[in-house]
């Protein structure tokens, strides 16, 4: 009897104290490498961490930008980037360990467009920005995490980039000709010159993102496409549909079945092993694990679910409150 009215007061005292985190409508949604933390934003500008095993979310100091991003650069850093009067990129961190945040307001470059897409380097140390500029053209900034510095801004070149994480190297993904293929360019650094230039795909999209396992850049999204940096081999896996997510050795993949996310197939490089997780709702993003064993998966109504990849199984974990 002591425990139920015990849990009825935290029931209530929640009620009380919280709201749900599915008024705020989420954007922009980071999930921690960990699978215990989920980032996001709401219409309003408010940046939210959601704490998975006890269901509680926080908010964060707001920056004074429209963001268009969300990285966790580790468990203890996020960083958004984002416009402010139409331009940009302009940049926020985070330190999570006691919530505070600062701008990086590096005033060397503001000159693209609203538009903007950005990917973490192969070391976490850099963020790579790129868009078109008011004046016309493309330009590309990268932000050292470190110093909160410009390390390199260049015009001229066009389309989505990744970088070495020495710096010597710019990774561009364009489309070009009239059915819109994509190339990748290579682009050195010191030499200031084109090192390679070959046809990487008929079926890149803009939005497919490029980022960093190993030696290997991964294109996820709509597409589901590896450009190894060392052998500048391609694989096209397109057959299997949109890549949502990857273990670390890219040995388990997470393929996308169905455009609302209902469906998700886990693929492995052993074409015996298969396995196909069906939640019974609409999925806004999904991650797997490191290892490739769980999967994390945000609903829009607002739950938590983890799978296990193994025996195709999942349960509702928790469901957001926000601490007001």
């Amino acid at each position: 009897m002591k425990s139920f009215i015990m849990l009825t007061m935290i029931f209530f005292t929640k009620a009380l104290y919280a709201s749900n985190c599915g008024n705020l409508r989420w954007k922009n949604i980071a999930i921690e490498k960990s699978l215990s933390e989920i980032a996001f934003t709401s219409e309003n500008g408010s940046v939210v961490i959601w704490d998975v095993a006890s269901g509680s979310a926080r908010k964060l100091p707001t920056p004074k930008i429209s963001i268009k991003e969300l990285f966790y650069v580790n468990d203890s850093k996020l960083i958004a980037v984002g416009i402010k009067e139409g331009r940009g990129p302009y940049f926020y961190v985070w330190n999570l360990k006691n919530g505070t945040g600062r701008s990086l307001d590096n005033t060397i470059f503001r000159d693209m467009a609203g538009d903007i897409i950005s990917n973490l380097s192969q070391n976490n140390r850099y963020v790579v920005s790129s868009g078109q500029l008011f004046y016309g053209g493309w330009g590309y900034h990268v932000l050292d995490l470190q110093t909160g510095k410009t390390v390199l801004s260049l015009k001229g070149k066009k389309g989505q980039a990744q970088i070495s994480h020495n710096l010597d190297q710019l990774y561009i993904a364009s489309q070009k000709g009239d059915h819109q293929s994509a190339y990748m360019e290579i682009y050195d650094i010191p030499k200031k010159e084109v090192v390679y230039e070959d046809y990487l795909s008929s079926t890149y999209s803009r939005d497919d993102r490029m980022s960093w396992s190993g030696t290997k850049i991964v294109f996820s999204g709509y597409n589901a496409l590896f450009f190894d940096s060392k052998t500048r081999n391609v694989e096209n896996l397109f057959a299997r549909g949109s890549l949502k997510s990857y273990s670390k050795d890219l040995s388990i993949m997470a393929h996308s079945s169905s455009f609302y996310g209902k469906s998700y197939t886990i693929r492995s490089k052993n074409p015996l092993y298969v396995r196909d997780l069906r939640p019974n709702e609409k999925t806004i993003t999904s991650k797997l694990s490191q290892d490739g064993k769980r999967m994390l998966a945000v609903t829009d109504s607002n739950k938590a679910i983890i799978f296990d990849v193994n025996n195709e199984s999942y349960d509702v974990i928790s469901e957001c409150f926000l601490t007001l």
